[in-house]
């Protein structure tokens, strides 16, 4: 069973080190879009997207025609293709 521990031990360190690795290779994130919830709209979003653009991130907020679920999704579709990055 020690044995067993020392091999998982090991494994787990180095998939650790090779996320690691990847995570440091991969351009960061730096847009972001926020989706509003039923009932409400975009501008619930305002403070978060004060926040987050002070930090230096590209944010979009959607806003949703609520007319029904194919035009919603349509619409975070469009938004979501006029990102720049992931």
């Amino acid at each position: 069973m020690t044995r067993f521990r020392s091999i998982l031990s090991g494994l787990l360190a180095g998939a650790a080190v090779l996320t690691a690795t990847a995570a440091l290779a991969a351009p960061p994130i730096r847009d972001i879009v926020l989706v509003h919830g039923a009932f409400v709209d975009g501008s619930g979003w305002r403070p978060v997207y004060d926040i987050l653009t002070r930090d230096g991130f590209k944010v979009s907020i959607v806003q949703e025609p609520l007319t029904g679920l194919d035009a919603d999704v349509d619409a975070t579709k469009r938004v979501i293709d006029q990102q720049d990055g992931k």
